[in-house]
């Protein structure tokens, strides 16, 4: 599906134009303004999200298998159709209750909106405990902005997807194309798939590698003046799926930390990666400014310095 042109580095956002029903459009409005109510199944009992409606844990049960956990064949080699009305109301819906529970950062009500497959491809695990602790060296899930939404498709396989644009806290910028599976009444999400960023903007692209013989390290530099938009190309050489997570240092830190030194303790989250064995990805990263940043492997606690040096006057 074709997808227009979009500024962000700017702070402007022209989305392109979206057919979407009357119903999932009030939906889309609520998600990007942060307001509304998912009407869901599920208890009535809801947390407020900090940038959103509430928070609405369903009472379903995640299939045992999906396409995805089978191994299907990417979106791109599968027809797809636009859904029928009913059910791009319905995906919508199960999408801005994905988001609602992710920014209240309430696990359980999580869990409940997406299938064990999700939580394996984005966390690793489904064990809450190794959840929980991730979600902790993050500082709490980031708080997932919504940019963008695209045209809800259905294929064959029974999956139907929804491709979004969102930032994840200030600086990362995600596309993506999201799947669901239909589970009672509902839909749950199963997957995320990256897709290539339409962001506009005065770019800069350095990439990174770890493998099973050699820590995460930058290829080729680790130290770029800043740009309006920052491009991390990531390679896992692994046979493991990794998680890797951008963070700035405080401004107080002298000079560029090492191995042996560590990571202070108080840095900020900046941006995640997650990137599955053998498999490469992008993370992109608008409007850093100058300072000493860490790209860190989650799987080891290793890293890789990254200064953004002031511009020369």
């Amino acid at each position: 599906m074709s997808r227009g042109s979009m500024h962000v580095g700017d702070g402007k956002v022209v989305a392109r134009p979206v057919a979407l029903t009357l119903v999932a459009a009030a939906f889309a409005s609520a998600i990007l303004t942060g307001g509304g109510r998912a009407a869901a199944q599920g208890t009535p009992e809801a947390n407020a999200s900090p940038a959103g409606g509430p928070c609405i844990t369903l009472d379903t049960t995640a299939p045992a298998s999906t396409p995805m956990a089978e191994g299907t064949p990417e979106a791109e080699s599968l027809p797809a159709t636009p859904a029928a009305t009913d059910v791009e109301d319905a995906v919508v819906q199960a999408a801005q209750n994905f988001v609602n529970c992710w920014n209240a950062n309430d696990l359980a009500g999580l869990a409940s909106t997406v299938t064990p497959n999700f939580l394996e491809s984005q966390f690793g695990s489904t064990d809450f405990d190794e959840i929980g602790t991730q979600v902790e060296d993050m500082g709490g899930l980031p708080p997932i902005a919504i940019e963008e939404l695209g045209g809800v498709q259905s294929y064959d396989d029974g999956r139907v997807s929804l491709e979004l644009r969102y930032r994840l806290g200030e600086y990362q910028v995600v596309d993506a194309r999201h799947f669901f599976v239909a589970a009672g009444d509902t839909y749950l999400v199963d997957q995320e798939e990256l897709i290539a960023s339409t962001a506009e903007g005065d770019s800069a692209i350095i990439s990174f590698t770890v493998a099973a013989d050699a820590p995460i390290a930058f290829d080729q530099r680790s130290e770029i003046a800043p740009s309006e938009l920052l491009q991390l190309h990531g390679r896992n050489m692994t046979e493991d799926g990794r998680t890797f997570l951008v963070v700035q240092l405080p401004a107080a830190t002298e000079g560029t930390p090492s191995a042996d030194e560590g990571l202070p303790g108080d840095t900020e989250f900046i941006g995640r990666l997650r990137v599955q064995a053998a498999g490469e990805e992008d993370l992109v990263l608008s409007g850093l400014q100058p300072g000493v940043y860490a790209l860190v492997d989650t799987a080891d606690g290793t890293f890789a310095p990254l200064t953004l040096a002031e511009p020369e006057a």
